[in-house]
């Protein structure tokens, strides 16, 4: 791709890489240096592509530097990634790709098309249906001259990188998130929707237990037009504050809570639970997941999150276990070392529908792959 940045945005983004290239964590870089240049939001949006196509493109890069004897200077960095010069020579999946063995080896054993994790994502936009329809949305977008469109669930929008400032999304009515991290809170939704009928209730009960900011959360509220009483809950105090001033902007049916006490254990319809892990389904948008060289200690950490949380879900209740990731050790592995624990009663629930996106079934769980690349497993608890 032939991608033209201006004088004043070249220099930019040459800090940013060279900063890059010594510290390594791509967002702060950006974040530690854009504010302060005083460009506009387009001029921003270019920068950070030709960064990311440093980032996304490394051993492609390096390899090249090598093989011409070329110096490794930012400058060279630049200009090999957003030109990608042919080459007739085989090169190794590592250099083809610009990724991990480990990277690689995960994605093929998960079916995901590497190339596709090499693509310039677009932005997704969550509707807030509390205060405004899609329709009303994508007309507000598109009178401020953006190119957007619907996506595949019925809160989803979907077009340029600008969106992320519009006034849909400045005034809280949108906010940016993957299409396939609504899909979870979309799920979730269906779910507790169910509850409502097998269990004669009014107003069914989720608790999502590594709630973050809010993102899911919100998309939930949103998707159920308040009809569902969200619980959250998150171990960092601040993340808990922000999301307490995220559901008052946007007029959600949530409650934050500051501790999670074991009397409400067995007290709730649907409970998510979303953990830290290796983030390799994110490379599209943080393309330094394509480096990730193994999953650590994340499953262990992952099971005893899941088996613990597990435990706020009713008699019947469902558990959405969900990351963003595609390792076998974080995804189908560990559902079926949860399963094959004497300890604990689940079975899979596979009954759920895909609403058009794009997926791949595993035995357990089904990974998304509409944006991000999301593994979700559905589990129901037997007391």
């Amino acid at each position: 791709m032939s991608f033209i940045l201006s004088k004043h945005e070249r220099e930019i983004a040459l800090r940013v890489i060279k900063k890059w290239l010594k510290k390594r964590n791509m967002a702060r870089c950006l974040r530690d240096i854009l504010p302060a240049c005083k460009v506009s939001g387009s001029e921003r949006d270019k920068i950070a592509y030709a960064v990311h196509e440093v980032v996304r493109w490394r051993y492609f890069c390096e390899w090249y530097m090598e093989r011409h004897r070329l110096e490794k200077s930012v400058d060279n960095y630049l200009e090999i990634a957003l030109n990608r010069p042919r080459v007739s020579s085989y090169l190794p999946d590592e250099v083809k790709y610009s990724a991990s063995s480990f990277f690689i080896s995960s994605a093929k054993w998960a079916g995901i098309c590497i190339d596709y994790m090499n693509m310039e994502p677009k932005t997704h936009l969550c509707v807030n249906l509390n205060v405004i329809s899609r329709d009303d949305a994508l007309h507000m977008l598109r009178d401020e001259g953006y190119e957007c469109d619907k996506g595949a669930l019925e809160a989803s929008i979907i077009g340029e990188q600008g969106l992320r400032r519009s006034s849909l999304v400045l005034n809280n009515m949108a906010h940016v998130q993957d299409v396939s991290s609504q899909y979870v809170s979309y799920i979730a939704f269906r779910l507790a929707k169910s509850c409502i009928t097998e269990r004669r209730m009014n107003t069914p009960r989720v608790l999502d237990c590594c709630a973050g900011t809010g993102g899911k959360a919100i998309a939930l509220s949103s998707y159920s037009r308040n009809n569902v009483r969200v619980f959250c809950y998150d171990i960092d105090k601040n993340k808990r504050e922000v999301l307490r001033e995220r559901a008052r902007a946007y007029r959600s049916n949530i409650t934050v809570m500051d501790r999670l006490p074991k009397n409400l254990m067995g007290y709730f319809d649907v409970v998510m639970v979303d953990p830290p892990c290796s983030g390799m389904g994110a490379a599209r948008r943080n393309p330094e997941a394509k480096y990730v060289v193994g999953v650590s200690d994340w499953p262990d950490v992952q099971k005893e999150i899941l088996e613990y949380y597990a435990q706020y879900a009713k008699d019947d209740g469902y558990i959405l276990y969900s990351v963003c990731t595609f390792s076998k050790e974080e995804t189908e592995d560990l559902i079926s070392s949860i399963l094959s624990d004497r300890q604990h009663k689940f079975d899979v629930f596979n009954d759920f529908e895909i609403e058009g996106l794009n997926h791949i079934r595993k035995m357990y769980g089904v990974f998304v792959t509409e944006g991000d690349v999301i593994y979700l497993a559905v589990l129901r608890a037997h007391r």
